[in-house]
Formats: C-alpha cells, structure tokens, sequence
C-alpha cells in the first residue's frame, strides 16, 4: 500500500511511471535531433557525379584538341624540311652539270 500514499515521497510505483514518461519523451526528442551518421552520407550525389563528367570531358578535348594541334605542326615542318632537302639536292644536281654556252645568233620568235 505504498504505492497509494500521497505523502511526497516518491513510492516505486510514482517513480516507474516518472522513468517511463521520462524514456517516451527522451525518445521522442531524440528522434527530433539529427544525428552525425544522417547528416554525413558517404558517396556521390547525381550531380557531383555530372559535374565531375563536365569536368573531365573538357579536359579531355583541351588534352585531345592540343595534341592534334602539335602532330600537324610537326606534319607541315616535316614537309617544309622535306621541300627544303630536295630544293637543295636539286639545285647541287643542276650546279653539277657543265655550262655550255649557246653558239651563234639566237632568233627569238618564228
């Protein structure tokens, strides 16, 4: 018959309800307050994933864009060397052969 005294003393049935409240409402609330592990979500969002994509494909075509541009400079200084080399070779052939003069009188025309 402790239980049923209203005397200010808290009887072991006025604190088990106290506790039990107390546990509902602690819970309630701690639902209510975010946690570190729900705040923090490993992984990558859909648009970091597409931004990351922008990102690379630009790379990629300043990468691909600058490394065309460079073969092709090689290519026509390639071609220019060439020209020169052959120019020269053909002008040493041309040297190489005896000069003769033309003789008598040249008519130009019919």
């Amino acid at each position: 018959m402790d239980d049923e005294k209203t005397d200010g003393r808290w009887t072991k049935g006025r604190w088990t309800i106290f506790v039990s409240r107390l546990s509902s409402l602690v819970s309630r609330l701690s639902s209510l307050v975010p946690r570190p592990s729900s705040l923090v979500q490993p992984g990558f969002t859909l648009v970091e994933a597409v931004m990351s994509m922008l990102i690379v494909g630009t790379m990629l075509v300043a990468a691909l864009s600058t490394v065309g541009a460079s073969r092709l400079s090689q290519y026509k200084t390639s071609r220019s060397h060439c020209g020169r080399l052959l120019a020269e070779s053909l002008m040493a052939e041309i040297l190489r052969q005896d000069y003769q003069e033309p003789g008598g009188a040249v008519a130009f025309g019919p």
